[in-house]
């Protein structure tokens, strides 16, 4: 009796994790991978979106940053010495967890990749790159896809701890 509860509890969590992980992974084959490389290379530099001034301060609200940091950021914007960028993101496969880090200079956001994307704002890196960092992979691979202007581009499948540096500019 007890070992039939116990294989009956088994089920009931790997039911339970089936259902509220979906069993999703990413499965990219070999060949899509190769094809992702070759157009995210082909794509460069990304076009990115700036930030108008009349949603700047919506923007802003919505960063993800320390308020020092935050407040420091409004600083650079009041001077200009610096802009924000629109960056939309997205988990272009599996919706598994997958996440990464934006870095634009010296701020950094943490985005947990979603199918249906997310826009968030980032200071226009003063070195025309933004750095992407996998943080958590859901299986798989981390999967992304970046806009650039209208145009969506996916990146190469990436690994957590991977820094994939993305050369952006803006759009007129």
């Amino acid at each position: 009796m007890k070992n039939a509860m116990v294989i009956g509890a088994v089920l009931v969590l790997a039911a339970v994790a089936v259902f509220t992980f979906g069993g999703k992974k990413d499965d990219v084959d070999a060949q899509t991978k190769k094809q992702w490389e070759m157009s995210f290379i082909a794509a460069q530099p990304l076009g990115v979106k700036l930030v108008k001034p009349a949603e700047t301060p919506a923007a802003m609200a919505n960063i993800q940053l320390p308020a020092a940091e935050k407040q420091q950021l409004q600083k650079e914007l009041d001077t200009g010495r610096t802009r924000l960028v629109w960056v939309q993101l997205r988990d272009n496969y599996a919706e598994d967890g997958d996440t990464v880090r934006v870095d634009s200079g010296r701020f950094s956001q943490t985005v947990k990749l979603k199918n249906a994307g997310e826009r968030i704002a980032v200071p226009e890196p003063p070195s025309g790159v933004l750095n992407v960092v996998g943080i958590h992979d859901g299986g798989g691979g981390i999967t992304v896809e970046m806009m650039s202007g209208n145009s969506p581009v996916n990146l190469p499948v990436m690994e957590v701890g991977q820094v994939l540096g993305v050369p952006v500019a803006p759009l007129p």
